[in-house]
């Protein structure tokens, strides 16, 4: 299963976001079913980013999504 998730990040901060979303996806990368995961920035306009990461089957996802690291 793969999820993609996008953000549209205000100019003010995006190092800010970026360290934020890395952390994410390390909590969800510790959750079982995981198979991998990326963040990138858009080429053309820096203030959209994506998350995009790649489970087991979605059962995995829904429990990694309830985990409480995953929710903080």
């Amino acid at each position: 299963m793969i999820s993609v998730a996008h953000f549209a990040v205000s100019d003010a901060d995006p190092g800010e976001f970026a360290e934020r979303a890395r952390a994410a996806l390390a909590a969800l990368a510790a959750r079982s079913g995981y198979l991998r995961g990326s963040l990138g920035r858009s080429t053309d306009d820096g203030g959209n980013w994506v998350l995009i990461t790649e489970w087991e089957n979605v059962g995995s996802y829904r429990r990694a999504l309830g985990n409480y690291e995953v929710k903080v």
